[in-house]
């Protein structure tokens, strides 16, 4: 028998809680689906249940999405939890807080359905793809999980400049379309993955970026062009 993957739906809005019920329910997919319409139901439910994904809605009522997240932190119930906070705020400063607090995805509403099915199936691939090409390699010694987003992201983003005459922004565009998601999703995603390597700072890293990358994180341009000209990537 089949251990069911446990989601709760964290989201104030019974019409959204639905229609990403019903979407859920229609991938063919075993799920057991809880709901939650507030920051403390949120709270009560994680705390007497353990949940694979949390689909957790930034703006509600009694406790918001951060003070959520700052709860799971505070009583070490991230463990093998999969975060993904939907918002309709795009603020960066409101994201970054997203997180560092232990979000593993933020998408704006109004989203792609396909591009959640997508994001749910990586989080929650428990068999990930690790053959090694070229720039996973890379961003694997770098010592950026190959369960983020961004690690996906980069590598995509390192194949298109590295082959074509073209801008970061206009890859990041390339990379959202074949993604489904926005061009600001890309961009904030690559952003936490190099948070993470900057964070490790391993022997790699530093022979790639330098000494001053000890004190400084590299924007995401620079970190994404030292890669495409490194000698071992070239």
């Amino acid at each position: 028998m089949c251990n069911k993957t446990k989601i709760l739906i964290a989201e104030d809005n019974l019409c959204e809680r639905k229609i990403i019920s019903d979407f859920l329910s229609n991938l063919n997919k075993i799920y057991d689906i809880d709901f939650a319409s507030n920051g403390e139901e949120t709270i009560a439910r994680i705390s007497s249940k353990r949940y694979d994904l949390l689909i957790l809605d930034f703006v509600m009522e009694n406790k918001d999405g951060l003070e959520v997240l700052d709860f799971i932190n505070k009583n070490s119930l991230k463990n093998s939890l999969k975060i993904i906070v939907i918002s309709a705020i795009g603020k960066t400063e409101i994201i970054k807080k997203a997180f560092e607090k232990g979000a593993d995805y933020y998408l704006k509403k109004s989203f792609n359905f396909e591009h959640l099915k997508n994001i749910i199936n990586d989080l929650l691939d428990k068999n990930i793809d690790e053959n090694l090409e070229t720039e996973n390699f890379i961003i694997k010694k770098l010592g950026i999980p190959i369960n983020l987003f961004g690690f996906k992201y980069i590598c995509q983003v390192l194949k298109i400049i590295k082959n074509k005459n073209i801008s970061i922004s206009e890859a990041y565009r390339a990379v959202a379309k074949s993604s489904g998601t926005s061009s600001e999703c890309v961009e904030i995603n690559i952003r936490n993955a190099i948070k993470h390597a900057h964070k490790i700072q391993n022997n790699y890293y530093i022979k790639i970026f330098g000494e001053s990358a000890k004190l400084k994180k590299p924007k995401n341009s620079v970190f994404l062009y030292t890669l495409a000209n490194y000698p071992e990537f070239i």
